[in-house]
This record gives structure tokens, sequence and C-alpha cells, in this order.
């Protein structure tokens, strides 16, 4: 169903107050005040403090044209409210567009858009009808002012399918950020160069590499908040409040299994306090190891020059090339793993020249899909 002028004219005055107070949107539009919650101090209008924490940021972030990020602790929350806030910007902005990504379809549609569905049917009685035609990834009004939910996996495959959606009032949603491609955030950055926006990275802080880990350390260019699970309210009184946080039960096993054994466990920093760990859960060395490790020289063993690369093959992950000269990093070069073949390509007579000083080099040094490449189209 379209959006009327007068329709629209009676909901935006109905919603003046709801763009200056998102939680008052979520809590009388949304009906989240009316949600079965335990009565407790820590919960206002149905939400926890930490859900206030990101509402209250939002126009801050819109103001300051700063992106914000938040990296959550596990079951904070934060699915809630991203099903929400594409609501609160569509009911209080004319003509605009909201645009929800994440890496699988289970995250985008099973998660996020069935939480946006949710609180489509809570919208409250009194108010002006909602409106729009809700079909599975879509809530639109007219072809100006919709929502639009797909997966960062079919953005690879066509490759620009989340660029033009361009709009006075855009609103970009990612969740679990820290699993979306590089690609697909420098598509999305495309979107954001004109009119009122917002971009709103969530994420559990698994990994120290790529955008959002990247954007969580500018804290003076992005607006960041952590949702540390030792603050949910069913942590701090050790009952359900919440129907749905972490328990103190689920943290107190964390406890045990992971900060026993390692204070700055990585599991335990990103998945209980929301916060980068000096690790990605699966790497083996630490960030601030290899930092380190460029201010040592290398012990010089009569090698002029020397190549070190290790090459992505599966996944977002980046191809590294480092070249030494007398036993100094002399220069590191960081590629996407799309375009090393295409780099090897144009500087294999470089490559070639280089590997001569190195005729020991294996599949263990190099990267097998790079020495692969290079036996079928170089000689060494």
């Amino acid at each position: 169903m379209g959006m009327t002028p007068s329709t629209h004219n009676l909901l935006r005055e109905a919603a003046t107050a709801f763009r200056e107070h998102p939680e008052r949107f979520f809590s009388y539009a949304l009906q989240t005040e009316r949600l079965p919650r335990v009565a407790s101090p820590l919960v206002v209008g149905g939400l926890s403090q930490g859900q206030h924490t990101i509402l209250s940021s939002l126009n801050r972030a819109v103001a300051a044209r700063k992106p914000l990020y938040i990296a959550s602790g596990h079951a904070m929350g934060k699915d809630f409210l991203a099903g929400g806030i594409p609501l609160w910007w569509q009911t209080t902005r004319y003509p605009a567009k909201s645009i929800l990504t994440g890496p699988t379809e289970r995250q985008v549609h099973e998660i996020t858009w069935n939480e946006l569905t949710r609180h489509v049917g809570r919208w409250h009685p009194a108010l002006p009808p909602l409106g729009g035609r809700l079909t599975q990834s879509k809530l639109e009004w007219d072809a100006e002012h919709f929502i639009l939910a797909f997966t960062s996996s079919q953005s690879e495959q066509h490759v620009g399918k989340a660029q033009g959606f361009h709009a006075p009032n855009l609103l970009i949603g990612v969740t679990e950020s820290q699993a979306v491609p590089n690609s697909i955030k420098e598509q999305l950055d495309g979107l954001m160069a004109s009119g009122e926006t917002l971009f709103i990275a969530i994420g559990n802080p698994l990994v120290t590499t790529g955008w959002f880990a990247d954007g969580l350390r500018r804290s003076d260019h992005h607006v960041v908040i952590h949702l540390d699970c030792e603050t949910s309210p069913n942590v701090l009184e050790n009952r359900e409040v919440i129907p749905g946080l972490c328990s103190r039960a689920w943290v107190d096993q964390k406890r045990r299994a992971w900060y026993a054994d390692n204070p700055n466990h990585p599991l335990w920093l990103s998945r209980v306090k929301g916060q980068l760990p000096l690790t990605s859960v699966d790497s083996v060395f630490d960030r601030d190891l290899i930092a380190r490790s460029w201010q040592y020289p290398l012990r010089d063993r009569g090698v002029r020059v020397s190549l070190g690369v290790d090459v992505a093959e599966f996944g977002d992950d980046e191809s590294v090339f480092c070249c030494l000269a007398d036993g100094l990093v002399r220069r590191a070069h960081v590629v996407l793993h799309e375009f090393v073949r295409g780099r090897l390509e144009n500087r294999r007579e470089r490559c070639t020249h280089v590997l001569r000083e190195r005729p020991d080099v294996g599949s263990h040094e190099f990267g097998r899909r790079t020495l692969a490449h290079l036996d079928r189209n170089a000689t060494i």
C-alpha cells in the first residue's frame, strides 16, 4: 500500500518526538514497554541500558556524519534493535531508504528480518497505520521509500548490487559485520556521499583484521559502543529480567572456561566483554607481537634480497607481500585475494628477478596457489 502525503503528514506529526528520541519510538510505537519483562531499575521502556545507549547515539552519529560501530558480547539484544531501527528511520523521514545486509541468509532473513516483522506486528494501534507492503525481504511504501534486505554473499555474486540506492535519507545497517567482506563495505561507502545518512555496523569482535575491526579502533572518527555481557540486567540481577539476554550462569561458565585460563583469552574478550581481542580467535600470532617484530632487524644470512608472501585463498582474506633486504623489512604490500592473480601477471618479471636470489623457496614459504601460478608462468 502506497503512502499518501496526507497519511505521511499524520505519521510525521505523531513521530516528531520519536525522531529526537528513538528510545521513545521503541517503547511506545513498537510497544517494547509492554513486552514481558521483570520489573527492574535496569530496564526502562522494555529496553536494557546497553540498548538505550545505542538508541541515544543514533542522532549523534547522524549529526556528526560519523558511522556507528557496535561491538557486542553474546546475546545482548543487538538483533532486536537491528530490526527496529529501520522502522524508526522510515517513519521519521520521507523519502527515505533503509538497506540491511549481513553475511548469511540466516542472519539477514531468519534473524534480523524476522525481528523487523515482529516489530511491525506490534505497531501501536493509537498511531496512524504504519502501512506499506511487507514481503520476505522488503517493506515498501513507494518506489522511493522502502526497507530492503539482502545478504553480502548476494552482492559478491552480483557485483554492484549494494550500489545505486541513493536517497535524501539513507540508513545502512550491517549485522555480523565481522564476517562481511571489505569489498562489500567499499560498495556501501559509495552510497553515503550525499544527503542525511546513518551507517550502523553491528557484530561480535571475533577477528582483529578487516574493516569492522579497523572501525572499532577509530573512536576519534567513529561513534563506537561496546556491549559487555557483564552489564546485562540478567547477569547483574542473576535472574531473567529480559528473556533471551545472556545469563549469569552462561557468563560464569565462560569465565571458568576462558578467563581462568587467560584473562586476555580472545573468546572471553570478544564474546563476553564485547572488546577486540589482542589476537583473532583463529590466529597464531597476535597483532602486538607482529607490530613489535618490525622494530628488530633479522639475522643477516648473506641473502641480499628476499621476498615473503602469505597468499589468501578463501573468503575475504588478504595477501601480504613483504620485501626484505639486508635483514630489514623494506616494504610490505597488502592486496585483496581477488587481485592477487592479476598482480602476479603484471609483476611476474619482478617476482622472477627477486626469486632468483632465493632458490630454496618452497610451497610452505611462498603459498601453494602463488607457487603453482609462478611454476606455470615463470622460470625461476
